[in-house]
C-alpha cells in the first residue's frame, strides 16, 4: 500500500488526468475531426501536439509535482523520528542539503518527462487512429488508454519511487558522516510487510538486521528488483539494537514499535 502521500498523489492526479481528457476530446471536436476529409484529419492531428502540450502545462499536473518535492521535508522529518526512536543521530553537513535539492531537481525533470511522454504517446495513438479511419468513440477510447492506463499509472509509480530513493539517500548521506568519523554503522531493513512485497524484500524483512557490508552487498545484488515502487528503505540502528535483532530480541517499547511502525508507512 502506498504512503498517504503517495495516495494523494494518485487522487489529485486522477482528477487532474480526467479533465485532460475532457479538455483534449473538446479540443478535438472544436476542430470537427471527424467530418473532416481523411487528408484533413491527418494534417489536424499532426498539427496538434502544441494543443496536448498547453492542456498538460495548464492542467495542474506540475504544481502537483511541487507538492510532492515540497513534502520532502516531511520524508525528513519522518526519518529524524525514527532515528531518534533508534537512539542514532541524523547528520547533515552543508553539502548534503546541496545533494538533496539537486535530488529534487532530477525528479522534477523525470515527472517533466513522463508528462511529455504520455503526450506525445497520446499524439501517436491518435496519428495511428486517424490513418485507420477510427470513430469518435474510438479517439475517446485511445485518449482514455493513454491517459488513465498509462499516464496515470506510470506518474504514481514515480512519486512512489522518488519518494523512497529519497528517504534512502538521506539515511545514506547520514552515515557517511558515521564512515568519516571510522564508526561501524549497522541497518534494519524496514517497510510494508504483506503479501505484495517482492522476493528481494522478502528476503531483507526475513534478515532485517544487517551489517554495513552485509546492506551494502544487499543494495548491489537486488538493485534491479528494487529499481521501481520498492517500500523499503535501510535506517541505521545502534549496535546493541543490531545485537539484539541478531537473536530476534528489541528491547523498544511498544508505543515505541507502533509509533515507529506508523512513520515508517508514511515514508
Amino acid at each position: 500500500m502506498p504512503s498517504s502521500y503517495v495516495a494523494d498523489f494518485d487522487k489529485r492526479l486522477a482528477g487532474i488526468v480526467s479533465q485532460m481528457q475532457i479538455e483534449i476530446a473538446q479540443a478535438l471536436k472544436s476542430g470537427e475531426l471527424m467530418s473532416l476529409s481523411a487528408s484533413a484529419r491527418l494534417t489536424y492531428i499532426a498539427e496538434f501536439y502544441p494543443e496536448l502540450d498547453r492542456i498538460l502545462r495548464e492542467s495542474g499536473y506540475f504544481d502537483l509535482v511541487n507538492k510532492l518535492n515540497k513534502d520532502s521535508a516531511g520524508l525528513v522529518k519522518n526519518l529524524r523520528d525514527i532515528y531518534a526512536i533508534n537512539k542514532v543521530p541524523l547528520a547533515f553537513v552543508k553539502s548534503d542539503v546541496k545533494v538533496l535539492t539537486a535530488l529534487n531537481q532530477m525528479t522534477f525533470t523525470a515527472f517533466e518527462h513522463i508528462g511529455s511522454q504520455a503526450m506525445q504517446s497520446v499524439h501517436t495513438a491518435l496519428m495511428q487512429g486517424v490513418l485507420s479511419g477510427v470513430s469518435d468513440k474510438q479517439v475517446a477510447n485511445i485518449i482514455q488508454s493513454e491517459m488513465t492506463d498509462r499516464f496515470q499509472r506510470y506518474a504514481t509509480t514515480y512519486a512512489n519511487t522518488a519518494r523512497q530513493e529519497f528517504a534512502q539517500r538521506v539515511a545514506f548521506l547520514s552515515a557517511e558522516q558515521t564512515r568519516q568519523d571510522g564508526d561501524v554503522l549497522y541497518w534494519e531493513y524496514v517497510g510494508a510487510e504483506d503479501d505484495k512485497n517482492r522476493d528481494a524484500c522478502v528476503i531483507g524483512l526475513a534478515q532485517r538486521y544487517f551489517t554495513d557490508a552485509e546492506m551494502q552487498e544487499f543494495e548491489a545484488t537486488y538493485a534491479d528488483e528494487r529499481a521501481y515502487n520498492c517500500r523499503h528503505i535501510f535506517v541505521e540502528v545502534t549496535k546493541e539494537m543490531y545485537d539484539e535483532g541478531a537473536k530476534g530480541e528489541n528491547d523498544l517499547t511498544d508505543d515505541e514499535l507502533e509509533r515507529r511502525q506508523e512513520i515508517i508507512e508514511n515514508i
